[in-house]
């Protein structure tokens, strides 16, 4: 059974592997932080590169599980990348980015 309204996965960190990508490297976001219970899980990470804007979504669950803190990390592939500067969006029902705001830009 899924809840209503129910945080699921709170980012506190948005790291980019590599630190600092060429354009001929695969990049990756790592969404740092934790899932709101042990019945929380992200089943769906994507990510939609228009321009330099990236665009992450997220699908949730929320199960019956203990409500603790579960540390997690979702990483989600953006490939390669042309040269230039990305602001990064991170979305979905039941998803509270509280990433700082100089970790939502990478070059």
């Amino acid at each position: 059974m899924t809840s209503a309204r129910v945080i699921v996965l709170v980012p506190s960190q948005i790291a980019v592997v590599p630190v600092a990508p060429t354009d001929q490297d695969q990049v990756q976001l790592q969404l740092i932080g934790n899932l709101s219970s042990t019945g929380s899980s992200i089943t769906s990470a994507s990510a939609d590169v228009n321009g330099y804007t990236v665009n992450v979504a997220l699908l949730t669950e929320n199960t019956t599980g203990l409500t603790v803190i579960v540390p997690h990390t979702e990483p989600v592939d953006l490939g390669l990348l042309a040269a230039g500067t990305y602001t990064v969006n991170v979305t979905g029902f039941g998803v509270q980015d509280l990433a700082p705001s100089d970790q939502h830009v990478f070059t």
